[in-house]
C-alpha cells in the first residue's frame, strides 16, 4: 500500500515539476514539487488538524474536512470521493490546490512564494490578494499562524 501510495504521489508531482520555471533561492522559496512536498505537507497537517486526537476525522467549525481542513464545496471541485478521512485522497486534493495557488501566485507577483506566502494563500487567498500580498497589512493572528507554519516547513528541511 506505501509503494501504491508513493506511486501516485510522485506520479502527481512530477508535472507540477516540470512545468514550473526556475525556483527562486531556497532558504525564501517553497516549490509545491516531488522535493519539496513531504514538509509542506506535515507542517499543513500539523497547523490545520495537529489538535484533534483523530485528524483524519477532523471536522472543522465551519464544516472543513479531512487532515488539512478542506471546505466540502472546495472538496468536491477537484474529486468525487468523499473519503475525506483518506490521507492520501486528502493529500491528493491538497496538492492539487496548492499548485494552483501557488501557480496563480507567480502569476499574480512574479515570484515564487515562500512557505509563510503559501500558508496564507492556504487560508485566505482572497485577503491575500486584497493586501497585495503585503504580510504586514494581514490580521495579526494569521501572520503568526502563517509563520508558524513556515518555521515547520523549513525546521524539516
Amino acid at each position: 500500500m506505501r509503494l501504491l501510495m508513493f506511486t501516485v504521489f510522485v506520479s502527481l508531482a512530477l508535472p507540477l515539476q516540470a512545468a514550473l520555471g526556475p525556483a527562486a533561492p531556497l532558504e525564501t522559496s517553497v516549490e509545491i514539487s516531488v522535493l519539496g512536498t513531504a514538509p509542506i505537507r506535515w507542517a499543513l497537517a500539523q497547523i490545520e488538524s495537529g489538535h484533534f486526537e483523530n485528524p483524519d476525522q477532523a471536522r472543522g467549525s465551519s464544516g472543513e474536512v479531512s487532515r488539512f481542513q478542506i471546505m466540502p464545496e472546495v472538496w468536491r471541485s477537484y474529486t468525487k470521493s468523499r473519503n475525506y478521512t483518506n490521507p492520501g485522497v486528502a493529500w491528493n486534493v491538497a496538492f492539487r490546490i496548492l499548485k494552483e495557488r501557488q501557480a496563480w501566485f507567480i502569476r499574480r507577483t512574479g515570484r515564487h512564494p515562500s512557505a509563510f506566502d503559501l500558508y496564507v494563500m492556504w487560508n485566505k487567498p482572497g485577503l491575500y490578494e486584497r493586501v497585495d500580498f503585503n504580510r504586514g497589512r494581514l490580521p495579526k493572528q494569521l501572520r503568526e499562524v502563517a509563520n508558524r507554519f513556515e518555521n515547520l516547513v523549513l525546521a524539516m528541511r
